[in-house]
């Protein structure tokens, strides 16, 4: 069944206040659009960027935002949180709203364009779980030794201190990456998340010593330095809240002896998702300026596939989305797609043999481009081990013309029958065009078939050898940059 759509009102240019209920937001009437419960955090604010007019390229690094979410505190009853929206998980917390609260039909988000960090709430009075109280020194806003006593239950049924702020809750992201007192995680995995990722952003190490499954405790390994680190789930929001917080280390940093794997595709993720084609040797130095220490280039060949992966699907996914994709740019822009199927004894079944596609723009371009086409293969990276076909022409500054491609299992004579006809008969129907190839068995026994269309007077074909071919494809670039460049994303290339 398809999920539902979920309604999702925008502020900005006001203020976050706290009231009877907790959170809400002052200022002008809020913007309402629609988006599935699934979307990716970077797809959101694109539109949520679009609708307020946010310059993207000067603010997009002080852009915070936040989701009113509704904890609940009796029957039919909501106390509202400050929820910091820093990642795809703790969006797809604030959109899960909506059918885990019937009650609850829209989904609020705060968008605030700050230069200083997140101005959420601080440290916050909160009820610990059935039998801990905890005490505070108002004085200082520390927390005190929690004390642990069976007869205290009637103590945690008393309203907190309405003086002080509601509990931020937090996530592994957030754009300090400091720890402290009032910070609230959703549960003890994903604050474990956060004490690692502090720990080996500054190469450190610690231990965590579990009191109890609502509690734990983390210790830095070295006995002589003081940080540690308290939480617990508190009673009133169901959160893990730090309530404790000794810092910052005052031992040595210390060399990893491991990456952790989960970190780095983490930390690559946010990267590729917005430069999806950094080289592995950028994002290397990229992890050493920012995080402060290398990593080899089979561990980040292995980040990125793991953050490609998380990001925009893998190989399985991709074939499953291709057909939706294609059928999208037929639509909206009338892309040419021919289909090539196995066919199974049953012909209501077909397997997957290659897709042949051209777009309008380089159809027409064609016509006012040299009368050369130039065909070749080249094996794209992944799973499935496919194929890539490509036909280029020559523009009138003796420059590439991207003009029609095709992704096929493999490459034969039947599968170079079926890339040439559509060629010929769907793209151009010039006569005299010279075929460039090389000088491959499957090609050659095409092109001088019976009644083939490269022959004269409908065309001609020129077999190269790769030594003579490749100085005659230099011919066509005056700098030999745009050669190089077409032969990289090609050799790159992926689906």
């Amino acid at each position: 069944m398809a999920e539902l759509e979920v309604s999702v009102y925008c502020y900005w240019n006001g203020c976050i206040k706290y009231g009877r209920e907790g959170v809400y937001y002052e200022g002008p009437a809020p913007k309402k659009i629609i988006v599935n419960p699934k979307i990716a955090l970077n797809r959101l604010l694109d539109e949520m960027y679009v609708l307020t007019g946010v310059d993207v390229d000067k603010q997009r690094s002080k852009v915070k935002i936040f989701g009113r979410y509704p904890s609940v505190v009796g029957q039919s009853k909501f106390q509202y949180l400050l929820l910091p929206v820093v990642n795809n998980s703790s969006l797809e917390t604030m959109l899960e709203v909506p059918s885990k609260h019937p009650s609850v039909k829209i989904v609020e988000l705060y968008l605030e364009v700050k230069s200083e960090g997140v101005t959420g709430p601080a440290a916050c009075s909160s009820k610990r779980q059935k039998t801990v109280k905890v005490e505070r020194d108002s004085s200082t806003g520390n927390i005190g030794d929690a004390a642990v006593d069976a007869d205290m239950t009637d103590d945690l049924n008393k309203e907190s201190n309405p003086g002080v702020p509601k509990p931020c809750l937090s996530s592994l992201w957030l754009d300090d990456h400091d720890l402290r007192v009032g910070l609230c995680f959703k549960d003890a995995d994903e604050l474990k998340k956060a004490v690692d990722w502090c720990s080996i952003k500054g190469m450190q190490k610690c231990v965590v010593r579990e009191t109890g499954t609502d509690e734990c405790m983390f210790e830095c390994i070295k006995w002589r330095c003081k940080w540690s680190l308290g939480a617990a789930k508190m009673e009133n929001h169901g959160l893990f809240e730090i309530i404790k917080y000794t810092g910052p280390h005052t031992c040595r940093p210390v060399e990893p002896e491991k990456s952790d794997s989960e970190f780095e595709a983490d930390e690559i993720e946010r990267l590729v998702r917005r430069h999806p084609t950094l080289s592995f040797s950028e994002l290397q130095n990229w992890w050493k300026a920012n995080i402060g220490h290398e990593l080899e280039t089979s561990e980040v060949q292995a980040a990125k596939e793991e953050a490609i992966k998380r990001a925009f699907g893998d190989w399985d996914q991709s074939f499953e989305d291709l057909p939706k994709l294609m059928s999208a740019f037929q639509s909206s822009n009338g892309l040419l797609v021919d289909w090539k199927y196995d066919l199974f004894p049953n012909p209501k079944f077909a397997s997957f043999c290659g897709v042949f596609w051209a777009f309008p723009q380089s159809i027409q371009g064609f016509q006012h481009c040299r009368p050369l086409i130039l065909v070749d293969t080249k094996e794209l990276k992944g799973k499935h081990q496919l194929k890539l076909m490509i036909a280029s022409g020559v523009d009138a500054a003796d420059y590439y013309f991207p003009l029609a491609f095709a992704v096929t299992k493999e490459v034969s004579s039947d599968t170079w029958r079926w890339f040439l006809t559509n060629i010929k008969e769907k793209v151009t129907q010039r006569k005299g065009l010279c075929l460039i190839s090389s000088p491959h068995p499957d090609i050659l026994s095409v092109i001088n078939e019976p009644g083939s269309q490269w022959k004269e007077p409908w065309g001609l074909s020129q077999v190269l050898s790769e030594t003579v071919l490749v100085p005659v494809l230099s011919r066509f670039s005056r700098t030999g940059e745009s050669l190089e460049a077409s032969w990289r994303n090609g050799s790159e290339g992926g689906i």
